[in-house]
């Protein structure tokens, strides 16, 4: 069987090479189904997934153009045969094919090291892919956000065919043939071909958790949805025609959150050690800088004065490596917000600044939950549908704004939508209504406000998957409590809300002026 696939692969190999491009249509499905398959070696599969990333340099369409690039395929091809020829009827051991059907993830003794660098580099494919897949399905005809998309599940669908992990080999496939619909302008990518492409991506992350939660010793299986995904990609069902794929539900500054920037990856108790150990430098100068004998000594102690600025500077340089930019934070509310907007049939505009803004990671992730709870609400409760922002003379697509700054000793976040608003008077009437207060009761609107924030208290009339059950805001205000930061709303009936969030800054140290959110004896984050 083997030896017959081969073979079918060599041919259109020579059809392509020979100038007949359509044989590529062919050839990739051919390549990716032996490297797939639970039947075939590594040794059979590696030179072909090798093949298979060669046959995307545009120089393979070209026929003669191509020729060291033909010549490579060939030796790729042979040695996946030789590999094949030399164990013909050696079967695949039972216990391996055990492990790859019907849901393991992992075949069994695969190194665990690989597994975990794959877990980390395709994490960060992932992350690429989703800001790139943002500005496709605000921009459809950004083709460079298209090939970004691209190269990271191509990227992914490589390593994972390379350690054998076909269930994720198998799903970024069909992403890409998607995309590939999308590259041939018979597609494009919005509606529902994008929300395909975003369920896509949160599958892959599924599996990477699953992968990465699974203890020594134990499978990993893939996650709960994944063959009805797989089935529905497969069908093409969002593809299926241009009409189905030409309403946009978002558009904003999505470009913003694509970067360019080098990283390196270094595990947190390692940056602790790091920070750990500058703070003892600091510390150990500051003893040195205090002993006596530098007053008779004026060439000792001007070389401790410049030993001072460098450990100053080292010290800074530990606290920034604990930053990461907010714009990783942008990036979650800006997937929140367009499938939200997608679920509830809006459209939305989404305006974001700040994404330059370095905040410590401790911090990022206090404050992703209650940004997240914010989105939510601003799209489903916030924004009117499009037919009541015709009615109120408003434009279709719904505006959120999200953005962070310094203002004087604080970290300012606002998030603002322009929709309907928030009536006091009617939160009143509720809190009467559900005895929140008294019938007797005065409020000032701040203090209606403020009602939002009880547990339990809701206006929506309507239970939704999104909202309406009174739980998301009391979250809110807890979890800004427990980091220092106040919240403040502004809203006018007709023209939209306004959330202020306020996070204080301290100094950090008297040698400079760098600033940080902080407890009295803990640093939380920082604003480079």
């Amino acid at each position: 069987m083997i030896a017959s696939e081969l073979a079918e692969i060599a041919c259109r190999l020579d059809e392509l090479a020979a100038g007949h491009p359509a044989a590529l249509d062919v050839l990739r499905p051919a390549l990716h189904r032996v490297v797939v398959s639970p039947n075939h070696r590594a040794a059979v599969k590696t030179p072909l997934v090798q093949a298979l990333l060669l046959l995307d340099d545009p120089r393979v369409a070209g026929g003669s153009s191509g020729t060291h690039l033909f010549a490579k395929i060939r030796k790729l091809v042979a040695a996946a045969s030789a590999a094949a020829a030399a164990t013909p009827s050696a079967p695949v051991p039972a216990v391996a094919r055990a492990a790859f059907s019907p849901d393991a993830l992992l075949a069994p003794g695969i190194d665990r090291a690989l597994v975990d660098e794959f877990v980390n580099e395709s994490r960060e494919q992932l992350e690429i892919a989703e800001a790139a897949l943002l500005v496709l399905d605000s921009e459809p005809d950004d083709m460079r956000s298209l090939e970004t998309v691209f190269r990271s599940l191509h990227s992914i669908k490589g390593t994972s065919a390379f350690l054998g992990i076909e269930h994720a080999t198998e799903l970024a496939h069909h992403a890409e043939s998607l995309l590939a619909r999308v590259r041939s302008r018979a597609a494009s990518c919005t509606g529902d071909l994008a929300n395909l492409l975003f369920r896509a991506i949160d599958m892959l992350d599924a599996m990477l958790c699953a992968i990465e939660r699974a203890a020594d010793g134990e499978t990993p299986t893939v996650p709960e949805g994944y063959r009805e995904l797989l089935a529905t990609m497969r069908e093409n069902h969002a593809a299926a025609s241009d009409a189905q794929n030409t309403q946009r539900r978002n558009s904003g500054q999505f470009r913003r959150l694509l970067s360019g920037d080098l990283t390196v990856r270094i595990r947190a108790d390692e940056l602790d050690r790091l920070v750990r150990g500058v703070r003892e430098l600091v510390l150990a100068h500051a003893m040195l800088a205090r002993d006596a004998s530098l007053r008779s000594n004026p060439d000792l102690a001007r070389k401790t004065a410049f030993a001072e600025r460098l450990a100053f500077e080292v010290e800074d340089m530990a606290r920034e490596l604990r930053t990461v930019p907010f714009a990783a934070t942008l990036q979650r509310l800006a997937r929140m917000a367009r499938d939200c907007a997608y679920q509830c049939g809006k459209t939305i505009d989404l305006a974001m600044v700040g994404d330059d803004v370095a905040i410590e990671r401790v911090m990022a992730d206090a404050l992703v939950d209650p940004l997240m709870h914010m989105v939510r609400n601003a799209v489903d409760h916030g924004l009117e549908s499009p037919e009541e922002r015709a009615r109120a003379g408003k434009p279709p697509a719904g505006r959120i704004g999200i953005s962070a700054r310094r203002a004087g000793a604080q970290l300012i976040i606002e998030l603002s939508d322009d929709g309907r608003g928030i009536d006091p008077r009617r939160l009143v009437r509720v809190a009467v209504e559900r005895g929140f207060v008294s019938a007797d009761a005065r409020l000032s609107d701040d203090d209606a406000f403020a009602l939002l924030f009880r547990p339990g208290f809701s206006t929506a009339a309507v239970v939704t998957d999104l909202s309406g059950r009174g739980v998301g805001m009391d979250i809110v205000r807890t979890n800004l409590d427990a980091i220092g930061g106040k919240i403040e709303i502004t809203s006018r009936v007709g023209a939209g809300t306004t959330f202020t969030i306020r996070l204080p800054f301290r100094t950090q140290s008297a040698h400079d002026d760098a600033q940080t959110w902080a407890e009295s004896e803990r640093t939380i984050g920082l604003i480079a």
